[in-house]
C-alpha cells in the first residue's frame, strides 16, 4: 500500500478534495487573527521550494523518504525524491500541460498529458483547493496560545488509505510544518515534515518545470 500512495502523489493523481474540517464552532478573537495572517500570507505566494521528509506506514512498517520541492503558481511542480538505502531518486515534473516522471542517472522517462488533480504533498495545492472550496472550515490547535494552527480537511473522493489530510502552520513564520494523511479508521498513513521552506523563492524559475 504504501509505494503505491507514493507513487499516488509523485504522479500528481490525487483528486481535488473539497475542504471539510472538524469543527464549525465560532472562532475566537486570536482564532481569527492568526486565521487571517494564513490567509494573507498563502494567497500571495507565488513561489516556493522546501525540503521534505516524509515516512508512509503500512502494516506496522515505516518507510523514510526525502525530497526537494519546488513549486510555482497552482499548475507547476517539482519533486525529487531519495530513499536513504538506495542511491537512486526519482524525479517528478509538472507544468500545467505535462508530467515528467525521471529516475535520475537513467535513461527511463515517461511524459504523459496532466490531469486535472492535486497533489497533497504541495503547499500551494493545499491551499488552491482550501480557497476553492465552497464549505471550509478550520481546525485551530493552539492559535493564540501555542505554537501551531492546524487545517484540516476530508479528501474527496474518500479511499481506504487516503480519507483525510492536515496541514500544520507555525503561527510565528507561517511557514509549514507537518502534513499528514490519514485513512478511514484514522491512522496515519503518510506524515512529511518541511524544513528550509523559502517563500516567493526567486530562485524558482520556469526553467526548473521544463519536460521537453
Amino acid at each position: 500500500m504504501c509505494k503505491k500512495l507514493i507513487s499516488v502523489f509523485l504522479t500528481l493523481m490525487i483528486s481535488v478534495f473539497a475542504l471539510s474540517a472538524c469543527g464549525g464552532s465560532r472562532l475566537s478573537d486570536s482564532d481569527m487573527d492568526i486565521y487571517e495572517k494564513i490567509h494573507t500570507y498563502y494567497s500571495k505566494m507565488e513561489s516556493y521550494s522546501a525540503n521534505v521528509t516524509f515516512s508512509c506506514f503500512s502494516n506496522k512498517t515505516e518507510n523514510k523518504y526525502t525530497a526537494e520541492q519546488k513549486a510555482m503558481g497552482n499548475d507547476k511542480f517539482f519533486i525529487k525524491v531519495s530513499n536513504p538505502d538506495s542511491t537512486l531518486s526519482v524525479t517528478t515534473i509538472a507544468n500545467g500541460a505535462k508530467t515528467k516522471t525521471l529516475t535520475d542517472g537513467t535513461d527511463y522517462s515517461v511524459t504523459v498529458p496532466t490531469a486535472d488533480t492535486t497533489n497533497l504533498l504541495f503547499v500551494n495545492s493545499f491551499f488552491k483547493t482550501y480557497y476553492s472550496s465552497e464549505e471550509t472550515y478550520l481546525a485551530v490547535n493552539g492559535a493564540g496560545k501555542g505554537n501551531v494552527t492546524v487545517l484540516e480537511t476530508d479528501i474527496s473522493p474518500k479511499s481506504a488509505n487516503s480519507a483525510k489530510v492536515s496541514l500544520s502552520i507555525n503561527n510565528k513564520t507561517l511557514a509549514p510544518v507537518n502534513l499528514t494523511v490519514y485513512d478511514m479508521g484514522g491512522k496515519v498513513v503518510l506524515s512529511a515534515e518541511f524544513s528550509n521552506f523559502q517563500y516567493n523563492d526567486k530562485s524558482v524559475t520556469d526553467s526548473d518545470f521544463t519536460t521537453d
